[in-house]
């Protein structure tokens, strides 16, 4: 949508001249002497009236609340001009007989509604819509075109249009499916424990209030008046700083954003398992030598004998000379 621009200039050297100055410093008598009046109605009747300045306070801003009696060149500006008919009055003040007129009417300054470019997580890189992460979120960065502003903080009070400064939520809803299933009564929203501007004016900061698990998401990034959310609450449209919404001007304006979380197997825990030690005795049977400093491998519990426990021993090897043995049979009971 285009700022627009209507300009009144009369030919200057056209106007008959006025009388000589008083000298006085900052004399604010008037010296205009075919006063020509420049305003705009639109098709609800809405006047607007050129710029002016308040020769009593000369550092005060212009506005555009009444017609210019002083200046003989004329600016009417809409900054957002609606769609409609608007039409442009040329009078008088007083008696003009004769006075030519140049009227100018150009747009400039082009403003663009906003739309979304990137889906940015806090790991870097972007997300593809319809795109399976592995690794939930915590944080997501929307990236909307070049330009957009959509809190000012110059401004007293600051311009917070969709009310995120005061813990609003309008413009951004996201959603899951919670049974991979859209639209059959149990999608619920995702809470946002912060919403905010990023390092750039253009970036939208999301911050989840709970950790996501595995399901299918949409960002639903709202344009129109009348959207509702799954819990059947109204979402007011994303709005900039200059008043235009999402999309504005488009056939659809509400965007949702898909993405499917599939975290897969994770450690939730490391429990340690116990370590018994206990005193044991071993006793070598067909007549085997079981010198001191043998390491011994001792193999998976075989049925209890009586009371006592018993391991077979399955391996013995590694003494400082470097032998191994094998006892034909070895016991170890006590364990």
């Amino acid at each position: 949508m285009p700022r627009m621009s209507w300009a009144l200039a009369p030919t200057i050297w056209a106007c008959p001249a006025s009388g000589p100055s008083s000298g006085a410093v900052d004399d604010t008598t008037r010296r205009l002497v075919n006063d020509l009046d420049l305003w705009l109605e639109d098709q609800s009747g809405t006047i607007y009236y050129p710029w002016t300045l308040n020769p009593a306070n000369p550092g005060s801003p212009a506005v555009q609340t009444r017609a210019n009696h002083i200046d003989n060149v004329e600016q009417v500006e809409i900054a957002l001009p609606a769609a409609g008919m608007y039409t442009i009055h040329v009078g008088s003040t007083g008696a003009v007989a004769n006075q030519p007129y140049s009227l100018l009417i150009s747009n400039y300054g082009e403003v663009v509604p906003p739309e979304l470019v990137l889906v940015i997580p806090q790991e870097g890189g972007f997300i593809d819509r319809g795109e399976t992460l592995s690794i939930a979120p915590r944080e997501l960065i929307l990236r909307f075109n070049e330009g957009q502003q959509f809190i000012d903080t110059a401004t007293s009070p600051p311009r917070d249009p969709n009310g995120w400064l005061s813990g609003g939520r309008d413009g951004i809803q996201v959603t899951r499916s919670v049974n991979g299933i859209w639209g059959d009564g149990d999608d619920q929203v995702v809470p946002i424990g912060w919403i905010g501007i990023g390092d750039r004016p253009n970036d939208v900061v999301l911050r989840f209030a709970e950790s996501l698990p595995d399901d299918l998401y949409r960002i639903s990034i709202i344009g129109s008046d009348d959207y509702l959310g799954p819990d059947d609450q109204p979402v007011g449209p994303l709005t900039n700083t200059m008043g235009l919404t999402f999309r504005y001007g488009q056939e659809v304006v509400d965007e949702h954003f898909a993405f499917e979380l599939d975290l897969g197997a994770q450690v939730t825990a490391v429990v340690p398992q116990p370590i018994v030690v206990a005193q044991a005795s071993i006793t070598a049977t067909s007549g085997a030598n079981i010198p001191d400093g043998y390491r011994f491998t001792v193999g998976e519990w075989t049925s209890p004998v009586g009371r006592t426990r018993t391991r077979r021993l399955i391996n013995s090897c590694i003494n400082a000379s470097s032998i191994c043995r094998r006892p034909a049979v070895s016991m170890i009971t006590g364990l």
